[in-house]
């Protein structure tokens, strides 16, 4: 009960600040009159209301792409893992092994659209990698080099991403008080949803980190030739919106 009275605390101090956000006054009265409305729900009914959005998860991943039955609920619950990550102390990654034309990039581009802050990338760098990790879920797709004696640095960043606390520390300029150019310890965190696409197969060591998933070519060729309309799916969005709006309550169940 403590920490719901903190979570409306807050709300409220936002709403004291909202002229002063970007946002338009429109869209933060909505935003906030439904993180008050959640605020006031029971346990059960959180976990009523996420139990929905895993369903309807699935639902979604059926009218998209064609799995293995086992895959569906497992997707799933990794998606809804990716706004509560942080309560866990390790996270496993989401390893989709797949022969080309199985629709590897489709089904990567639709766990993007429903994860928490979902970012796909193709050919990422060790920089980019541990600068954009925090609070995002990343994909990976057309991982193929992986294994590639160049791509070590990104190999071990990526063995250490799956479990909390382990950091990356790099040494960036900046100014003192007396505004002298000075060299000071910036730190990025690595702990983050991760899902990698490729043909070729992992390492065992960043394999033993994953959740596998083998993809074959579909012959329901009305499921690969439905519109990728991710982005402006209203069932998308919707589920994006009460997870996000349960992400807090979730973590003090």
């Amino acid at each position: 009960m403590k920490r719901k009275d903190e979570l409306l605390k807050g709300l409220l101090e936002e709403e004291g600040e909202m002229e002063q956000h970007p946002i338009s006054q429109r869209s933060q009265e909505k935003m906030l009159r439904e993180a008050k409305e959640t605020l006031t729900l029971t346990d059960e009914e959180i976990i009523e209301s996420t139990k929905q959005s895993y369903e309807e998860i699935i639902w979604i991943l059926k009218q998209y792409c064609d799995l293995n039955e086992r895959y569906y609920p497992i997707i799933a619950m990794w998606i809804i893992g990716t706004y509560v990550h942080d309560t866990f102390n390790a996270f496993p990654f989401l390893f989709i092994n797949a022969m080309r034309g199985s629709g590897k990039t489709r089904l990567l581009k639709l766990i993007a659209a429903l994860s928490h802050n979902g970012d796909i990338q193709a050919n990422i760098s060790e920089a980019v990698l541990f600068r954009t990790a925090k609070g995002s879920t990343i994909l990976l797709d057309e991982m193929e080099s992986i294994g590639n004696k160049e791509k070590g640095l990104l190999r071990e960043l990526l063995n250490a991403g799956y479990k909390k606390g382990i950091k990356v520390k790099r040494m960036r300029k900046a100014k003192d008080e007396d505004g002298e150019s000075v060299m000071e310890v910036e730190e990025f965190e690595l702990y983050t949803p991760i899902a990698i696409a490729n043909i070729n197969g992992l390492d065992d060591v960043l394999a033993d980190r994953c959740i596998h998933l083998i993809l074959e070519k579909s012959s329901k060729k009305f499921i690969n030739k439905r519109l990728e309309d991710f982005e402006q799916n209203d069932t998308i969005l919707r589920i994006k919106r009460t997870l996000l709006m349960n992400q807090c309550r979730l973590c003090c169940v």
